[in-house]
């Protein structure tokens, strides 16, 4: 093995094992030192042009920051790491910055998750994101949006691994947002495919009570 390939195994390797301690530190909720050696890593990364793995550590620095609960330096670094991964053109990775953008905006900036969270939809990853899409649909019901709404919600209709729990709930909400928008037959046709999915007399019982007051009206 050549003099290169043996320098190139040693900083692959060491990247490795700094990955590795600082996995180590995050796992004992030692952030800061964690932080510290992911940022030694970065500086391989950077001498070394690997822009891949400045994206990934960049994303790894973003969520030791989430652990700690500095959501305005963990936005910092997701940013970066958005930056460089859509530099690099990849998809999936793009679609994981943003939903992680989303989320640490979601508690004190509602609006602005919402821009993220839209952004994912650009990518086929959101059809099998469960939460992405109860979040999201929320997010178009506030903004009084319920036709979006029940656009996004539907996606869980088509979902083969979903619990019959959650498409309970689906079709439930889905009917309440055809209420909202004065669709009494759809709201109650979802509303009866909610009934045939829940076992809680309790639950059946408040559906019934909706079906029955769609049909007084």
């Amino acid at each position: 093995m050549s003099k290169e390939k043996d320098y190139a195994k040693f900083i692959a390797d060491s990247m490795k094992n700094y990955n590795k301690t600082a996995m180590i530190y995050i796992a004992k909720q030692n952030y800061d030192e964690a932080i510290r050696v992911f940022e030694r890593v970065l500086k391989l990364q950077i001498m070394f042009k690997y822009q891949k793995g400045i994206a990934e550590t960049y994303f790894n620095i973003a969520n030791t920051y989430i652990y700690k609960n500095d959501l305005d330096h963990a936005k910092t670094y997701l940013h970066k790491s958005k930056d460089v991964f859509e530099t690099i053109r990849n998809p999936r990775d793009v679609f994981c910055v943003n939903l992680a953008l989303g989320n640490v905006h979601l508690p004190n900036d509602r609006k602005k998750a919402f821009t993220f969270f839209q952004e994912c939809t650009k990518y086929d990853l959101y059809h099998e994101n469960i939460l992405l899409i109860y979040i999201l649909s929320d997010l178009y019901r506030e903004n009084d949006n319920y036709e979006k709404a029940i656009e996004v919600k539907s996606l869980l209709l088509k979902n083969k691994k979903l619990s019959k729990r959650d498409l309970f709930v689906a079709n439930k909400e889905i009917g309440n947002d055809y209420v909202k928008m004065n669709n009494a037959s759809k709201a109650i046709f979802h509303f009866n495919r909610a009934l045939s999915l829940s076992n809680d007399q309790a639950e059946r019982d408040i559906v019934r009570s909706d079906i029955k007051l769609l049909k007084s009206k």
